[in-house]
């Protein structure tokens, strides 16, 4: 079974799981519970405020069910979006154009600055401090990462952090201590961590082939990790320049390279068929040491688990400058143009407590952005017997968030096209970098 159809399937069990959670919740919400129609004194009730929304994820009809079915006073319609990121961005800034947006947009790392930079989205902590919003619990870098010149133009609702997502037979049958257990003594670093992939890989003849990890994520977001970890910054404060050409971020780009091309410890170009098609994953097939994942994406390994395979969780390897695992806030802006932006806050903001948070959590379709819902019921409730809670807490406070500039969506392209070659040895990361920061530098005046 391709990977693909392996994660819509999982995707549509949970769904099932949740759209029951979604038609029976009926908790009070941000919004308050729901009334009986004119209330004590039998008054016709006051027509609630409806506010418009793109659905983007299949969860996100089940969760704004139980909003709605939890409040009277705010109404949510959905309406179909896609769940193809760049294509959910630019559809956001036609309708805007149009001025017809959805009064909720959510928004994403690759086209937040887009939106924010054309000032298509209101500013949500004056919203927050009007309503009296706890925004301080919310993890800061998650936060940070939907500012824009010092406003807040989203409010997190789920957090996206990187862990190590390992398969503890393939570990053993190499003699490799567990992740786990070398974090656990302090030795969870790139130099321990590049010598467990190279045992953990093998290519013998006639036999197919075994790797430390999958080909890595070539998005500037997901590279980020290494620049981090090395002690580099990908770009200056006040996103006017890329600092890649930095000794310390060069050095970690370098460090991921040359795992791929000289230690070969990643699944190569031409091994695509031998790990079911599918380069920068394989893990499914068992001949996968390990692989990086967002802590929102670990039930795609659930059946992987349940077929046999003795699944584990650690934090990402420690660079130069500490652990510094990759993330992401999952948000919902407010359109600047809406007519009901009060409503559109109560909305977002219902994703911050119960039913929402019910929905979201017993059906595995979010990670907390604040600590204090990892402890959730329904989240701990749904944890995997293989996860570590622990882990995920760590994940969550050391979280770091690459900026994203105006013209990120560009840049990354630029990007995803020249990093290929320097990754499988065809050019240094110097070469690199002598034709990326040109072109880079000029997106950014």
């Amino acid at each position: 079974m391709s990977v693909a159809r392996r994660e819509s399937l999982v995707r549509r069990r949970l769904l099932a799981g949740a759209s029951i959670l979604g038609a029976g919740a009926v908790a009070a919400g941000c919004g308050g519970g729901a009334a009986a129609p004119g209330g004590e004194s039998g008054a016709p009730a006051a027509a609630p405020t409806r506010v418009r929304v793109l659905i983007r994820q299949e969860y996100e009809g089940p969760a704004w069910t139980a909003f709605n079915a939890a409040n009277r006073g705010v109404q949510v319609d959905t309406e179909p979006g896609t769940d193809i990121t760049r294509e959910y961005g630019a559809k956001i800034l036609t309708l805007a154009a149009a001025d017809s947006a959805p009064d909720v947009i959510y928004t994403h790392p690759n086209f937040f600055s887009s939106l924010a930079a054309t000032k298509l989205l209101a500013d949500v902590e004056r919203l927050a401090t009007r309503a009296k919003f706890d925004l301080k619990g919310i993890q800061g870098e998650l936060l940070d990462s939907v500012r824009w010149n010092g406003a807040l133009f989203a409010l997190p609702y789920g957090g996206v952090a990187n862990v190590v997502v390992y398969n503890a037979g393939q570990f053993e049958k190499r003699g490799v201590s567990l992740p786990n257990e070398q974090a656990r003594a302090g030795r969870w670093t790139w130099e321990t961590f590049r010598e467990s992939l190279l045992k953990l890989t093998a290519r013998p003849p006639e036999q197919p082939p075994e790797v430390g990890m999958p080909q890595h994520f070539s998005g500037m977001q997901y590279l980020s990790q290494w620049v981090f970890a090395g002690g580099g910054q990908v770009w200056s404060a006040d996103l006017k320049s890329c600092l890649l050409s930095a000794p310390a971020a060069t050095a970690g780009l370098d460090f991921l390279a040359r795992l791929h091309h000289q230690d070969q410890v990643a699944i190569q170009p031409n091994e695509r068929d031998a790990f079911g098609g599918n380069v920068q994953e394989g893990f499914p097939t068992g001949r996968v040491g390990l692989r990086f994942r967002a802590t929102t994406e670990l039930q795609f390994y659930r059946q992987m688990a349940e077929e046999g395979a003795r699944l584990g969780i650690a934090p990402v390897p420690r660079g130069p400058a500490g652990g510094a695992p990759r993330g992401a806030a999952n948000s919902w802006g407010i359109w600047s143009g809406s007519k009901a932006i009060d409503a559109a806050w109560s909305a977002a903001a219902g994703w911050h407590s119960d039913p929402v948070l019910k929905v979201l959590f017993a059906g595995r379709f979010g990670f907390p952005c604040r600590q204090s819902h990892l402890d959730h019921p329904a989240y701990k409730a749904a944890l995997f017997p293989w996860e570590d809670l622990e882990v995920e807490r760590a994940a969550l406070r050391d979280v770091k968030i690459m900026a994203t500039p105006a013209r990120q969506t560009e840049i990354d392209e630029l990007w995803i096209r020249l990093w290929p070659p320097a990754r499988d040895g065809r050019r240094t990361v110097p070469d690199l970098l002598s034709e990326f920061l040109p072109q880079a530098n000029a997106l950014l005046v």
